[in-house]
């Protein structure tokens, strides 16, 4: 993929199929909701993902895989 010199070229060159796809996995997981075709809703998830406290714990919990303490 060519950006060229011009680093705000960059989101003119995204593949639409791969955001969308993207979306879909983060959809799936429960991040967000689909409202409509392409069209994508904020729920108590995303919520809760923007806030900067939770930055720690999700931290915590990928660094350890699941083992139990």
């Amino acid at each position: 993929m060519d950006w060229g010199s011009d680093p705000s070229n960059r989101a003119a060159t995204w593949d639409p199929e791969l955001i969308a796809r993207l979306k879909r996995v983060i959809t799936a997981i429960g991040v967000c909701d689909e409202v409509g075709q392409e069209r994508y809703a904020s729920n108590p998830v995303t919520d809760v993902s923007a806030k900067s406290g939770i930055e720690a714990g999700v931290k915590f919990l990928s660094s350890h895989d699941g083992e139990a303490s």
